[in-house]
């Protein structure tokens, strides 16, 4: 009687132990808030050194953005459970004057993907806002994209309605990471 009554302790013993180390280990979950910050740089040279078509005037620049360089997410990288994409707030900066912009686009793009956001018109002077939101999913991929914590390119687009100016696209990407220094138990 008395082996039974072991048995059946070690057995139960044994069932709160394995069922209750993922509970356990969610304990350890750490939640931290990483702000990327990126900056796209365009310079309009004067048009006698671009290509021009009737007062308007192409530009393509691009960043590359890593990940791992924001010191919270270099610190939790080995133990990163999920990063999803919060927000983003996007303001021009350093406008030289106020510009008119066309086709603007800003583009995400890695090895297998490439998703974005496009506006048809913006005027912009120092502090306008680029709206730049989940509409088609393009946060999520964001997100997606982040969790390979492999670094990717962004690039901004269009055509102004003038040379020899500069700008500067400002984006935050806000962020959730939850990161679990035990692992997977």
């Amino acid at each position: 009687m008395k082996l039974k009554l072991l048995f059946v302790s070690m057995l139960m013993a044994t069932g709160v132990i394995f069922t209750g180390c993922s509970k356990i280990s969610s304990l350890a979950d750490i939640k931290v808030h990483p702000q990327i910050p990126v900056d796209i740089q365009v310079v309009i040279p004067p048009a006698t050194n671009i290509a021009s078509t009737a007062n308007s005037y192409s530009f393509n620049d691009s960043v590359t953005i890593d990940p791992t360089s924001d010191s919270l997410v270099a610190k939790y990288e080995s133990y990163i459970k999920s990063w999803t994409v919060d927000s983003l707030t996007a303001v021009f900066t350093d406008v030289s004057a106020p510009i008119n912009l066309t086709n603007v686009s800003v583009q995400i793009k890695t090895d297998t993907e490439t998703f974005g956001w496009q506006a048809s018109s913006i005027s912009i002077t120092n502090g306008t806002s680029l709206v730049l939101n989940n509409a088609d999913g393009q946060l999520d991929k964001l997100g997606q994209v982040l969790n390979g914590t492999s670094p990717f390119k962004a690039y901004l687009s269009g055509v102004s309605d003038q040379d020899n100016v500069h700008f500067t696209l400002s984006v935050k990407i806000n962020t959730t990471l939850v990161a679990n220094p035990l692992g997977s138990i």
